[in-house]
């Protein structure tokens, strides 16, 4: 069986439910332990705009094309990265599972060097959707203008339909 890759589905399969169990949180642990060197090194990756060098013009594209990323995972990891850079407490924090990537992404317009600390405290334990709401409730948005968009002139045809039966006004 040397060099044969075994399919993961069987290996859960034939394990037992402590086992299984064991598996899964170290796996989860395992994850979690990349996903913070990844980030790391994601954050070196994009200060020094390798991206450029391996023939990308923006980190997102090489997430995206190089990387294989879908468009959220390569958004999320990269501002990740960016904060990390910036708030070496965000770091910390993630590290110690106080908050998640997807945390700092919601703090991520609002960060700021006197504000960080106390908003990866505020952050600590809460849910995506809490954070959002925190976030709202501190920083309310101005109401957004109506939306005005040109129409054109020309009428629209449709040919299966008889020619006045588009008009408006007529019996």
């Amino acid at each position: 069986m040397s060099g044969e890759m075994i399919n993961p589905m069987d290996e859960c399969a034939g394990l037992n439910d402590m086992e299984l169990v064991r598996a899964v949180k170290f796996l989860a642990d395992r994850a979690r332990h990349n996903e913070l060197r990844l980030l790391s090194h994601l954050s070196e990756f994009d200060t020094r705009r390798l991206c450029l060098e391996e023939g990308y013009r923006s980190a997102y594209e090489y997430c995206t094309s190089a990387l294989g990323f879908d468009e959220q995972e390569a958004y999320k990891r990269i501002r990740a990265a960016r904060i990390i850079r910036g708030f070496p407490e965000a770091f910390a924090a993630l590290q110690a599972r106080k908050i998640t990537v997807s945390a700092l992404v919601v703090l991520s317009p609002w960060l700021q060097k006197d504000n960080a600390a106390a908003w990866i405290k505020t952050a600590e334990g809460k849910t995506k959707r809490e954070l959002e709401a925190l976030v709202a409730a501190r920083y309310p948005q101005a109401p957004q203008p109506d939306y005005v968009r040109n129409l054109t002139t020309q009428t629209a045809l449709v040919s299966s339909a008889p020619p006045l039966a588009l008009e408006v006004g007529v019996p």
